[in-house]
């Protein structure tokens, strides 16, 4: 099966921005985990709780560079929030069979800030 890991890693922005809470779903696997600087190894329950009750403050991401494996992605990326901010970030996928197993996100700078 070839499976196009890069659609898959687009698919998950597209869900955030536009609020495809199902889309997301289906691309989650079961045992999915989140980490970030803010967020130890969350499991997906807790995603939807404490992730996801967020997704009204993103509007838009500009993706930038998206790398590819058979098993992992990383993606660099410009986020845009309802404040007007702009930030870049880098995200680290990990995928099997068409959904993705966990995301590490690492923060980067702001860009520009609410005026």
């Amino acid at each position: 099966m070839d499976i196009d890991n890069k659609k898959i890693v687009t698919q998950v922005f597209r869900a955030w921005e536009t609020g495809d809470r199902d889309l997301l779903e289906g691309i989650l696997a079961e045992s999915f985990t989140f980490t970030s600087p803010n967020d130890e190894t969350l499991s997906r329950q807790q995603y939807w709780e404490i992730c996801w009750a967020h997704r009204a403050e993103i509007t838009g991401f500009e993706l930038l560079k998206i790398i590819a494996t058979d098993d992992d992605a990383f993606v660099r990326y410009n986020g845009k929030s309802s404040d007007g901010r702009v930030f870049q970030n880098v995200e680290y996928f990990t995928l099997n069979n068409g959904k993705v197993t966990s995301v590490n996100v690492y923060f980067g700078q702001t860009l520009s800030a609410p005026e």
